[in-house]
């Protein structure tokens, strides 16, 4: 049932660089039958809901770029976003995220909230980013 499905998948990731035999890429091939899996589950979930005349989204879990403004903003995009489900950052960033604002990022039990205060409702500690600019940006 899944030997041409197999096969495709040798026949692609033999000409990799370093491939010799089917032990080479094992790895890469269990992660595309494992994707493979999640889209087909996706598929699945997202016909059963349009029988049964109901929406399906798929969740969004948009990565940070680990940035004190990034993170202010990705919080501000995604409270627009129906399907959203958690922004990923690293939570041991959070004290350096906020030494870089006027006020800190409000986190209580993993989630963030917003100041209230206009545009993204945070400014910049301007005195501590320019103490730590790489000296290749102050010429």
């Amino acid at each position: 049932m899944f030997e041409q499905t197999f096969n495709n998948l040798d026949n692609v990731l033999r000409q990799e660089a370093g491939c010799t035999t089917e032990l080479d890429y094992t790895e890469q091939t269990s992660w595309m039958l494992f994707l493979k899996y999640l889209d087909d589950l996706e598929e699945e979930r997202s016909l059963e809901a349009q029988l049964n005349g109901k929406a399906y989204f798929v969740p969004i879990s948009p990565h940070n770029a680990n940035g004190s403004l990034q993170i202010v903003s990705g919080i501000h995009v995604m409270m627009t976003v129906p399907n959203f489900y958690r922004l990923e950052h690293c939570v041991s960033f959070i004290p350096t995220y906020n030494s870089f604002l006027k006020g800190p990022i409000i986190f209580d039990r993993g989630r963030a909230s917003i100041s209230g205060k206009p545009g993204l409702g945070h400014d910049l500690d301007m005195d501590t980013v320019t103490a730590n600019l790489h000296p290749d940006w102050t010429s």
